[in-house]
C-alpha cells in the first residue's frame, strides 16, 4: 500500500463514524417526514415535490458516501489491482438506486412500469450522488458533492412534478433532468480534478 492510499485509509476512518450517525440521523427524520404525510398532517402532493426529494437524495448520498470507501479499503487488503474509487462510487450509486427504487415501489405496491421507472430514476440520480462523494474522497472537494447533490434533488422534483402534473413542458423538463444528470456530474468532476493535476477518471 502506498503513501497516498495510507492516508486515503486514515481520512476513510476518521469520517466513516460520523458519517453513520449522520445517516441514522437522517433516515430517522425522513420515516418521522413520512409518517407525517401519511397521516394529512403534510400534503402528500407537497411532499413528494418538495420534500422526498431532499430527504431520499440525502439518505442515498450518504449510504454511498459509506458503501464505496468500505468497498475500497477490503479491496486494498485483498486485491492486487485496486479499483477505481470513482467506479466503485458510480457502482455504489446505482445499486443503492436500484435497492432505494426496489422497496420504495413495492412497498406501494406499484405496476412494473412504475417499478422499473422508479428503478431507473433512482439508480441515476444517486449515480450522480456518488460522482460527488469519489470527489470528496479523493480531494477533499466539498462543492462538488454539493453540487451534484443538488444536481439530483432538482432532477428528483422535477420528475415528481411532472407525476402530478403531466405534460409535455414538464416531461421534457424531466427528461433533461433524468439524461443530463451523470454526464454532468462526471464533467464536473473531470474539471475538479484536472484543476487539482490528478487523472480524471
Amino acid at each position: 500500500m502506498g503513501s497516498k492510499d495510507e492516508v486515503l485509509v486514515r481520512k476513510i476512518k476518521g469520517v466513516l463514524q460520523n458519517s453513520f450517525l449522520a445517516f441514522l440521523a437522517i433516515a430517522i427524520a425522513w420515516v418521522f417526514a413520512v409518517r407525517i404525510s401519511n397521516t394529512g398532517w403534510i400534503n402528500l402532493r407537497s411532499y413528494s415535490i418538495l420534500g422526498a426529494p431532499f430527504f431520499e437524495e440525502a439518505l442515498k448520498g450518504l449510504l454511498v458516501f459509506l458503501l464505496a470507501p468500505t468497498v475500497y479499503l477490503l479491496y486494498l487488503s485483498r486485491a492486487k489491482h485496486k479499483p477505481s474509487l470513482t467506479a466503485l462510487a458510480l457502482l455504489a450509486g446505482v445499486l443503492v438506486g436500484l435497492l432505494f427504487g426496489l422497496v420504495e415501489s413495492t412497498s406501494q405496491k406499484e405496476s412494473i412500469e412504475d417499478l422499473l421507472t422508479g428503478i431507473l430514476t433512482h439508480s441515476i440520480w444517486t449515480a450522480a450522488v456518488g460522482v460527488g462523494t469519489c470527489s470528496f474522497w479523493r480531494d477533499g472537494s466539498k462543492r462538488l458533492p454539493i453540487g451534484t447533490y443538488l444536481v439530483a434533488v432538482f432532477g428528483h422534483m422535477a420528475w415528481n412534478y411532472q407525476v402530478y402534473f403531466p405534460s409535455p413542458l414538464t416531461t421534457s423538463i424531466a427528461a433533461v433532468f433524468l439524461t443530463a444528470a451523470v454526464p454532468v456530474s462526471l464533467l464536473g468532476y473531470s474539471v475538479h480534478a484536472s484543476r487539482k493535476k490528478r487523472r480524471p477518471l
